[in-house]
Parts: C-alpha cells; structure tokens; sequence
C-alpha cells in the first residue's frame, strides 16, 4: 500500500495533534536589597516588599493573594510566616533583625502593615555604621 505524499492525516481518519504547549512562566524571583537600603526604606516601602515575599513564597498570582482578608488596610496574614520571612531577609543581609524580645505584643504581626513597622522598627535598632 503506498501513501500519498505528504498527507499525515492517515485518509483523513485521524488528524495530527494541534494542541500549542503551553511552558510555565519563569518564577519571579525578589531581590533583597542591601541593608543600607533596607535602612532607608519607609514603612510602605518595606510593606510592599514583605508582600512581594509572601507572594513569592506561596506561587499564586498577585490578585489571588491581594484578594485574601485584610486587617487594619492592609493584608492579614499569619505572624509566624511573617518573623520567618523577616528572618530569611535578615539571613540574606548576614545580621540577625528580629528578636523575640523585639515585639511588644504578637498581634501586630498579624497583618503585613503591622509586620512592616515591626520591620521598620528592627532595622532602626541596628547600629549607626550600617545605617546611611
């Protein structure tokens, strides 16, 4: 039996698949800035970047994390996720920026705005070498 030439279709029985591939996007990842930076940076600065860290870690779209529950403005979040992403930020700058003692109360952990001013808060703690 022969085959015409070029016809991949099989008679036309059966057509060649068309599906398109689809590759996952590359995951974004976040730059930490060095600490004089970090100094510098104003609460709303440093709210964006734990943000931009908490979306990050969890592999979902900015929408779907910027649409969960707020708290006092801003995103409600869990304080633990929050000192441990404080702690990685801490890690990647080689200083130690957050301390049990720091907090005055756990609470004000609980939302990414309350994170920030703690973050804040810690880095104005540092000593005036490191600071710009």
């Amino acid at each position: 039996m022969t085959y015409p030439e070029g016809d991949l279709t099989f008679f036309g029985v059966f057509e060649p698949p068309t599906a398109t591939i689809l590759t996952p996007a590359a995951p974004r990842r976040i730059v930490i800035p060095e600490l004089a930076t970090l100094c510098a940076m104003t609460v709303d600065e440093l709210e964006a970047l734990l943000v931009d860290i908490k979306i990050e870690r969890s592999g979902r779209s900015r929408e779907e994390v910027m649409a969960g529950p707020m708290l006092d403005g801003s995103l409600r979040t869990q304080s633990l996720l929050m000192v441990d992403i404080i702690n990685q930020i801490g890690h990647r700058v080689g200083r130690a920026l957050l301390r049990p003692s720091d907090l005055d109360d756990a609470r004000q952990l609980r939302s990414v705005r309350g994170a920030a001013m703690v973050f804040k808060a810690a880095l104005a703690r540092l000593p005036q070498e490191v600071t710009p």
